[in-house]
């Protein structure tokens, strides 16, 4: 107690001189400063809060006047001194700084006041940052859960689109079951490959990706090296090839197979049940997809439904990778993982999280090749389900380049430096605006600088045109084509649709 009594008089002396020295300085305070105190009052109540719980009348004195609040430090206040010296010794030091640095510099510090008050300010509010930083820490909290909620919605708005794909699928499905023989299975095989005798040990063989990942796992270890090399030979053609050689690459292989709408519509199927597959092992896809799935297995048959509780199993397996909650880049490119384009996907956001891979297990790094090696399989699925949309070059007649859902793209003429593009929306919806992502093939070398262009508004039922006039001409351009609705939320994203110029 008497080193506390001793506090007391060193703060008495020093208030005093302070008193006797600055009246018309704290008088300018009283009457300059008042709204800055009710601003330092309403921002900081959480902080004066937990101080006053012990001594309301304390804080109350120090809201009416800055005078009233230096008069009562000199006071006899026990409780309050005990609580400091227990449970605030940061904050009896931060006083005793703030104390001496105003007797040690106080004609600067007034100078500082009338030359600059928002110096004074952010001083101030500096100060009181210091002390009360639970309530920063609590404000950064919520900050980061409205990034959190947004996050949110945004994967919400994703599973919702994925959902009502899959839905329609399901849709087509069931009523092509329903028009043929009950025995769904055999059916499918007769689609895929017309011997049904062959079917079980030939059906991997004639579709790539109609198959979940451990079947993918298993030639891998089969040939890991062919498969690898393979591979990269086809992330190299989705990079800087155009089209036709993608499609070479797939064909080989299933040249045999009938090219109907009846096959394009299966391999699209497979397609979304391996990218379901893979979609889960980052954890994406909520469970809800997989009782969508289980659906269908049920008018499929007993080997469709073991592959999806296979599938579920492997999932739930290898769920838990063990990615950084830090890494913010990776945290974003899962979330709209599903408006990326494929090849993007597998060629550059699985090479960074390869680089980013101090944080995951050795199961992880192994799950992530073998994502890369599905993902140029994938790629070539959507290929070939896609077929009815053939690449076209311009003219100057209308030719049909491609087709969004609620989209008709023509090009209607061309120059060597620019193409003219149309954009009808066929559905009678409005469409808010139609973005184009445009890649710039020149000598094999990639140009992104005039990467990104949204058109105006579009009127309901009416065509617009947009005229591409890229930074570096080439004679071959490719597009990636999204339209956005209410909400701007994304329709749909057709493949990528490939244009030709007039050479001269």
């Amino acid at each position: 107690m008497s080193d506390h009594i001793g506090f007391i008089k060193e703060i008495r002396e020093i208030v005093s001189g302070i008193t006797q020295s600055n009246i018309d300085f704290q008088k300018e305070i009283t009457q300059s400063n008042i709204d800055f105190q009710k601003e330092i009052t309403q921002s900081n109540s959480d902080f004066q809060k937990k101080i006053t719980q012990s001594n309301s009348d304390f804080q109350k004195k120090i809201t009416q006047s800055n005078s009233d609040f230096q008069k009562k430090i000199t006071q006899s206040n026990i409780d309050f001194q005990k609580e400091i010296h227990e449970n605030n010794i940061k904050f009896q030091d931060e006083i005793h700084t703030i104390v001496s640095g105003i007797t040690k510099n106080n004609s600067d510090f007034q100078k500082k006041i009338h030359e600059n008050n928002s110096e004074f300010q952010n001083e101030i509010w500096s100060t009181v940052s210091g002390i009360s930083k639970t309530v920063d820490n609590c404000s950064t909290k919520i900050d980061l859960c409205h990034q959190l909620i947004g996050f949110c919605n945004a994967r919400i708005d994703d599973l919702q689109l994925e959902i009502d794909v899959l839905k329609n699928v399901a849709a087509l499905k069931s009523e092509k079951d329903k028009a043929s023989t009950s025995a769904v299975v055999p059916e499918a095989k007769d689609v895929e490959n017309p011997p049904e005798k062959n079917l079980p040990k030939t059906e991997t063989k004639a579709v790539p990706v109609n198959c979940g990942m451990r079947q993918l796992d298993e030639t891998d270890k089969n040939a890991p090296n062919e498969r690898k090399l393979k591979a990269d030979k086809e992330d190299k053609a989705s990079t800087s090839a155009v089209v036709p050689e993608v499609k070479d690459v797939e064909n080989q292989p299933k040249k045999h197979l009938p090219k109907t709408e009846t096959k394009a519509a299966k391999s699209c199927e497979e397609t979304i049940v391996l990218l379901i597959e893979h979609l889960n092992e980052f954890g994406l896809v909520a469970d809800g997809v997989f009782v969508i799935l289980e659906n269908l297995a049920k008018e499929k048959g007993k080997e469709y439904a073991k592959k999806v509780q296979d599938m579920k199993t492997h999932c739930s397996n290898i769920i838990d990778f063990k990615i950084k909650p830090d890494d913010a880049d990776s945290i974003r490119r899962g979330l709209r993982f599903l408006n990326m384009p494929l090849k993007e996907f597998g060629r550059d956001t699985l090479d960074r999280l390869k680089k980013n891979s101090d944080g995951l297990t050795e199961e992880a790094n192994s799950q992530i090749e073998n994502l890369r090696r599905a993902f140029s399989a994938l790629k070539i699925a959507f290929d070939n389900a896609i077929q009815k949309y053939p690449h076209a070059s311009c003219s100057d007649s209308p030719v049909l380049l491609g087709r969004v859902d609620h989209l008709q793209v023509r090009a209607i003429a061309s120059t060597k430096n620019s193409i003219k593009v149309e954009w009808y929306p066929i559905s009678g919806g409005i469409i808010d605006n139609v973005t184009i992502n445009k890649y710039v093939l020149h000598h094999r070398r990639r140009f992104q600088s005039d990467e990104w262009f949204t058109t105006e508004r579009a009127p309901q039922n009416e065509a617009f045109n947009v005229e591409l006039r890229p930074l570096h001409p080439a004679s071959k351009y490719e597009f990636y084509i999204s339209a956005f609705g209410g909400r701007g939320k994304e329709l749909r994203k057709s493949r990528h649709v490939c244009a030709t110029t007039k050479s001269d």
